[in-house]
């Protein structure tokens, strides 16, 4: 069930655009199970093959009062070039005829198996959103965390440091979803969104020299990030996880103040703009649930989704497990 309301598609959306057999969509599907991230991102095209160039203003014009019979200077606000690139990612999958004919429910089976590598994928994606570093995987795309990591840097109001000092240091995020603050790419002219393609039976050579016939799947996806404006999203780094495990519950007024300065770092320009997700790993859920319970906190509510799992919120902001999330992050500097 999606909880925010975009309004540009998402990884879903595109893929049901692709494919009339529904083979796509559902591969789609499972993925954005696996990470919710996947759900909440709006996928745009990009406006060059290998990614997407986008103009970000760093700086307004200057206003002035001015009398009777006085001018005013012109002035113009101030922007800079951002180009985000696209990766590729991509996975095959085989499995030996012999035992696809074994099974009736053949078409069942081999999704079973291709199921791996969807996950696979959708975690690698997941991880990349948050820790992609083309410095040094140039193959990747840019992540968040690089992104937002040095308090002294143009976005670093954007940080709120936690104050940890362990070794078992993660984040939370809130992330404001639309076409004006951050979204997902796929290249110019791409489909976009993931490709399944089905390359049949071939003849396979195993490391002993000898042949055999398997059945072949094939998945890439082309993807990326793009933010357009910084403002858009916010972090609450250098958690020290043991420090916020041992607290007692109801969890502290610290905590919750944390929470309230991360959300509120989204300025209120951008609010009507887009939707705030709040993402955490299960550790940091787990101590969010915990409170919940509390009479106390009345920061956070529990709602019921349809499938009958607990939803907490922050605000009115839903907070969603991201398992990508480490808890082994470095500090901010």
């Amino acid at each position: 069930m999606a909880l925010i309301a975009n309004t540009h598609p998402t990884l879903l959306d595109v893929a049901k655009r692709m494919d009339p057999d529904g083979r796509i969509p559902i591969i789609a599907e499972m993925m954005t199970k696996v990470n919710p991230i996947l759900e909440d991102m709006p996928m745009l095209e990009g406006n060059l093959q290998t990614g997407h160039s986008g103009v970000v203003r760093t700086g307004l014009p200057t206003v002035a009062w001015r009398m009777l019979n006085y001018g005013t200077l012109p002035s113009k606000s101030t922007t800079k070039q951002v180009v985000d690139t696209c990766g590729i990612l991509e996975a095959y999958s085989e499995i030996d005829k012999e035992l696809f004919n074994l099974n009736g429910a053949k078409d069942s089976f081999r999704m079973s198996e291709d199921r791996a590598h969807i996950e696979a994928m959708s975690q690698e994606l997941a991880d990349t959103i948050f820790y992609g570093n083309t410095d040094t995987d140039p193959e990747k795309f840019l992540g968040l965390s690089p992104r937002y990591s040095v308090a002294a840097a143009e976005n670093g109001g954007q940080i709120i440091d936690a104050q940890g000092a362990g070794a078992d240091n993660c984040s939370i995020w809130c992330i404001c979803w639309s076409e004006q603050t951050v979204h997902g790419i796929y290249p110019k002219g791409t489909m976009g969104g993931l490709e399944y393609e089905n390359l049949g039976e071939r003849t396979k050579t195993d490391s002993a020299g000898r042949l055999m016939q398997v059945l072949t799947s094939h998945f890439i996806q082309r993807i990326g990030i793009h933010v357009k404006d910084w403002e858009g999203i916010a972090r609450l780094s250098s958690i020290d996880l043991s420090l916020w495990q041992a607290m007692s519950t109801p969890t502290p007024a610290g905590i919750m103040n944390y929470l309230m300065d991360l959300v509120h770092q989204i300025p209120p320009r951008l609010r009507g703009v887009g939707r705030r997700v709040i993402y955490c790993n299960q550790q940091i859920e787990t101590i969010l649930n915990k409170a919940a319970q509390s009479a106390a906190v009345s920061q956070l509510t529990v709602d019921k989704l349809k499938n009958g799992e607990p939803l907490v919120r922050f605000w009115g902001i839903p907070i969603r497990v991201c398992e990508a999330l480490n808890i082994d992050e470095d500090l901010t500097t």
